[in-house]
C-alpha cells in the first residue's frame, strides 16, 4: 500500500503546480515534499513533466491521482457504512432506464418524504450510459436488463418487465407485412428491445427490413408519434402504462410475453452508503 502521507503531498503538488506552495499548504519543508515525490516515483515511475516552473502529470501521474481520489471516495463510503446507527441522510445517486424510472421515481420520492435528510439524485439513461456511470463512480446504483460481464460490478436480480409492441389504436396490423408498411419509432434502447421482441414473435425476420419513421430520446414522448399513427414502438411495460392517452394506442397480443430481467448493479469493491443500501431495499420491494 502506498504511504498516505506521500499521496497527500502528491495531491498538494498537483493542486498547486509546484513543491513550494504544496509545502506551505501542508506546513512541511520543501525538502520533505521532494523526498515524498522521490519515493513515489521510485515506486510508480515518473509522475511529472517539468515545463519551466510548472508541472504536468504524466500518464503514470494521472493514474496515481485517479487512485488517490478513488481511495478518498472509498474511505468516505466506508465511514458512512460503519456509522449505520447514525442518522439517515445524504445523497442517493442512481441511473436507470427511462421506463423503470417512471415507476420508481414516485416511490423513491415518497420514501424521501419520510426521510427528508436524504437527497434522491436520479438520472435516466440508456444501458451503456448506466454502466459507464457506475464504473466512473458517478452513481452508486444502476438498473439494467442485460447482466454485465465486468467483474467490478455486483448484480442482484430485482424482477422482470414485459416488452410490448405498441400500435396506433386505429391500426389493424396483424401480420409482419403490416409492421413493415407501418414503420417503427426509434429510441435509445429501441434496437435492442425490438430485436428481442421480434425474434420471439417473428423468428427469422429482421428489424432492418422495417423503415424507421422517427427517433425520440425522451421516454415520456416515445408513444406520441405512435398515437398519431406514424409508426409502432417497442417499449417496456412500465413506459406504456405511464402514457396518458391509453385510448390512442393498443398492444400487439402475444401468447407468451417477451420479458426482460431487471438487475440492480453497484460497484463490487465500494461499500454503499447507509442511505443507498436502504434505497436498494426499496427498489427490491418495488420491483419484486
Amino acid at each position: 500500500m502506498i504511504n498516505p502521507l506521500w499521496l497527500r503531498s502528491f495531491r498538494a503538488v498537483v493542486q498547486h503546480g509546484n513543491y513550494t506552495r504544496a509545502a506551505e499548504q501542508l506546513d512541511l519543508t520543501q525538502a520533505a515534499i521532494s523526498q515524498h515525490m522521490a519515493r513515489l516515483e521510485s515506486a510508480t515511475g515518473s509522475l511529472f513533466v517539468r515545463q519551466g516552473r510548472s508541472l504536468e502529470l504524466t500518464p503514470r501521474g494521472q493514474a496515481l491521482l485517479d487512485y488517490s481520489q478513488e481511495l478518498d471516495i472509498a474511505t468516505h463510503r466506508l465511514q458512512q457504512r460503519l456509522s449505520s446507527s447514525g442518522p439517515l441522510s445524504g445523497p442517493v445517486s442512481l441511473a436507470v432506464p427511462g421506463s423503470v424510472g417512471l415507476k420508481l421515481y414516485p416511490a423513491l420520492l415518497a420514501w424521501q418524504c419520510h426521510h427528508p435528510a436524504i437527497r434522491i439524485d436520479m438520472r435516466f439513461a440508456p444501458e451503456p450510459g448506466i454502466l459507464s456511470a457506475l464504473l466512473a463512480q458517478e452513481v452508486e446504483l444502476g438498473i439494467v436488463t442485460l447482466p454485465p460481464s465486468d467483474s467490478r460490478l455486483h448484480r442482484t436480480l430485482l424482477g422482470q418487465e414485459a416488452l410490448c409492441l405498441v400500435l396506433p389504436a386505429s391500426s389493424q396490423a396483424s401480420r409482419w407485412q403490416d409492421l413493415v408498411d407501418l414503420g417503427w419509432i426509434g429510441h435509445p434502447d429501441g434496437v435492442a428491445m425490438a430485436s428481442r421482441w421480434l425474434a420471439r414473435a417473428f423468428p427469422g425476420k429482421q428489424l432492418a427490413d422495417i423503415p424507421q419513421r422517427g427517433f425520440i430520446n425522451q421516454i415520456g414522448m416515445i408513444l406520441q408519434p405512435v398515437a398519431r399513427g406514424l409508426g409502432f414502438a417497442i417499449l417496456p411495460q412500465y413506459a406504456v402504462q405511464a402514457f396518458p392517452d391509453q385510448q390512442a394506442i393498443r398492444l400487439w397480443p402475444l401468447p407468451q410475453p417477451v420479458s426482460d430481467n431487471l438487475w440492480l448493479l453497484r460497484r463490487r469493491e465500494w461499500p454503499l452508503s447507509r442511505a443507498a443500501a436502504l434505497a436498494a431495499e426499496q427498489l427490491q420491494q418495488r420491483l419484486a
